[in-house]
């Protein structure tokens, strides 16, 4: 009675878990189910850190070429200014351009190496109040000249949010001296 049931349970039994454990048929499937989230948390990390970087860049480009193209001039006037902030909109384009916000702004440096702000123009923020003392690098100022400074602000938000969650301000901010005469002059 024993044989018998160790040839109808038992032997089946082990034939079956022999052949059970020597089938690496489905193994590439388990090891690809072990496997994809972490791939996907991969692909979505990047594909996010990639368009905050690319972010970044264009807000340094944008930066650069707005105050590039304020101290090219020796007078401004807020139609000049106006189609500067468009360009240095254009360039955050193919981005959400209501999360930049900017500011441009003329100072000028008494023989005290002070730096007061001589005039501002904003977009998507309120401008710097006329007369407000602004810190520098050093280096930068030198009494008695003016320059731009430009700042500009980003709040980036991804699309997904998988591992980037929130928002992040991405912000940058240039100085340059006039090219033509000592300070660039607003008439409004």
């Amino acid at each position: 009675m024993l044989i018998r049931l160790r040839k109808t349970f038992v032997d089946p039994l082990q034939r079956f878990s022999r052949r059970f454990g020597a089938d690496d048929r489905g193994m590439s499937a388990v090891e690809f189910a072990l496997i994809l989230p972490l791939l996907v948390t991969l692909y979505l990390g990047v594909n996010e850190i990639t368009q905050a970087v690319t972010i970044k860049r264009k807000l340094s480009h944008a930066t650069s070429a707005l105050g590039d193209l304020v101290a090219q001039q020796q007078q401004v006037d807020k139609a000049i200014l106006e189609n500067i902030l468009d360009a240095a909109t254009a360039i955050i384009v193919p981005f959400p351009i209501d999360n930049l916000r900017i500011v441009l702004s003329g100072v000028d440096v008494d023989n005290q190496g002070i730096a007061k702000v001589a005039w501002s123009e904003a977009r998507n923020r309120s401008e710097l109040a006329k007369g407000t003392t602004v810190s520098m690098p050093t280096g930068v100022a030198t009494n008695n000249t003016g320059f731009v400074m430009a700042e500009l602000d980003y709040t980036y938000t991804p699309p997904i949010g998988y591992v980037i969650t929130g928002s992040i301000t991405l912000d940058d901010k240039f100085y340059l001296r006039p090219r033509v005469g000592d300070r660039i002059t607003y008439t409004p």
